[in-house]
């Protein structure tokens, strides 16, 4: 029932980062892509040190995937975003679209990396648009969905007055605390008694 949000779900993302310059932008997506990371694995320091990793190496393991698994990803797109501001709602749609298919891609080819935290994966079992992942794989997947979110912001960032960097700053913020929350609404709600995540 949560397919359709992954549509919405980067706009409040891009609207706070197109009025930004890019070395900020870059960094808000470096933030809100680690900590978004870090709660969706909350769990894995947890399951790494039942493997026997202590501690300590089990939270450095975890953050540094949270840095690379989507910190990274969030911030190379951040900081292209306040250049697309300036396209056109089609071109900077294509652009995203283009670049977060770029960024899925150069995750998936490390040897041996998780795939975890890939935006295509929240329509698997959407019939039509997960067998896109047949002719482009799941970065395809991906790219459709992040060039819709940035259709929509695009056309709200031409309709909604310019805002001030620190208030865009204010807003990725509050965006990213949003997010979080209703994420952990979602996933309470998905919990059962007697089950783990």
């Amino acid at each position: 029932p949560f397919h359709g949000a992954a549509y919405v779900a980067l706009i409040p993302f891009f609207l706070a980062v197109y009025g930004m310059r890019s070395s900020v932008a870059a960094l808000v997506g470096l933030l809100v892509g680690t900590a978004s990371a870090l709660v969706a694995c909350y769990w894995v320091p947890q399951a790494i040190e039942v493997l026997g990793v202590r501690r300590p190496a089990s939270w450095i393991l975890v953050g540094a995937y949270a840095v690379i698994g989507l910190g990274i990803p969030l911030g190379v797109c951040g900081s292209v975003v306040p250049w697309l501001s300036r396209a056109s709602p089609r071109v900077s749609a294509l652009a995203c679209g283009f670049v977060w298919f770029a960024i899925d891609t150069a995750r998936q080819s490390v040897p041996n990396a998780v795939p975890w935290l890939s935006l295509g994966l929240s329509q698997a079992d959407v019939v039509g648009v997960s067998q896109l992942a047949a002719v482009g794989g799941l970065p395809l997947v991906s790219g459709l969905v992040a060039a819709t979110n940035a259709a929509i912001a695009s056309i709200w960032w031409e309709s909604w007055p310019r805002c001030s960097e620190s208030t865009c700053a204010t807003c990725a913020a509050l965006a990213a605390v949003i997010s979080l929350w209703a994420a952990s609404l979602w996933y309470a709600a998905a919990l059962r008694p007697g089950t783990a995540p």
